[in-house]
């Protein structure tokens, strides 16, 4: 008994001192890797993904993501892609990955300033699309939440721009008013995304979709998600985005 006792004895004080160190190593590298993930958006082997810098017109600097295709024989579709309030470029990500598969260049950047005044960041990520291999003659706008609001303000600007997406807009979001905007939009299609449970998106689609004039598609998806968030918990939406695009798409 004395001889067991003093064996356990011998090897408990090294096993009691080293095996917390062990566990607090093991913890740190999780939190760590955990951290480092967080910061890059995932791509798929099909996708070839950059972090970017847009100089914008004002001088400023926008900070985002360019996804491309991993191999394309013609110029791809370019699409840009404006995220909602209190998010950022890198939401775009799962999306951007799907579009990317379908053959299209995707650009999304962090909107720095206040939102009535991101109009005007539209035009350099749209000139930096072309500027990296995307088709001046297929170019779309996609927005989220106000970043909605702004692709649609824009593109009434820019006859390049051949349709815009607007998943959870509002009538006014951010300072921006958009129902006479569309009400102008006499040439080029616009599709609508909202969730039923999301009552202000739900009900400024119904009503911007009475006042476009042409061609116009609403969609609306069931529970309450917003933006970017709703195209993550119905991937029919995104999906119906691309299909929706298809046949714009000009050869």
């Amino acid at each position: 008994m004395n001889r067991r006792f003093a064996f356990n004895s011998e090897w408990n004080y090294p096993l009691r001192f080293f095996l917390p160190c062990l566990l607090a190593c093991v913890l740190f590298l999780t939190m760590f890797n955990n951290i480092s993930c967080k910061r890059t958006p995932t791509t798929s082997n099909t996708a070839r993904f950059s972090d970017i810098r847009i100089e914008s017109i004002e001088g400023e600097a926008l900070l985002g993501h360019l996804f491309s295709p991993q191999t394309t024989e013609t110029k791809p579709a370019g699409l840009i892609l404006l995220h909602m309030e209190g998010n950022e470029s890198a939401s775009w990500s799962s999306f951007a990955q799907l579009a990317s598969n379908e053959g299209f260049m995707s650009v999304a950047y962090d909107q720095p300033t206040p939102w009535h005044e991101a109009v005007s960041h539209v035009r350099a990520a749209k000139e930096f699309l072309i500027q990296n291999g995307a088709n001046p003659s297929n170019l779309f706008i996609i927005g989220a939440g106000a970043g909605a609001n702004v692709a649609i303000t824009y593109a009434q600007q820019d006859p390049a721009i051949q349709g815009t997406v607007l998943v959870s807009a509002g009538v006014t979001l951010q300072e921006l008013t958009i129902d006479k905007i569309v009400a102008e939009m006499t040439a080029r299609p616009v599709l609508f995304l909202a969730s039923e449970g999301d009552s202000y998106a739900h009900s400024s689609a119904l009503a911007l979709k009475e006042t476009a004039p042409v061609y116009s598609e609403l969609k609306i998806f069931s529970g309450s998600m917003r933006g970017t968030d709703l195209l993550d918990a119905h991937p029919s939406a995104a999906l119906g985005i691309l299909r929706w695009l298809a046949p714009i798409v000009a050869d």
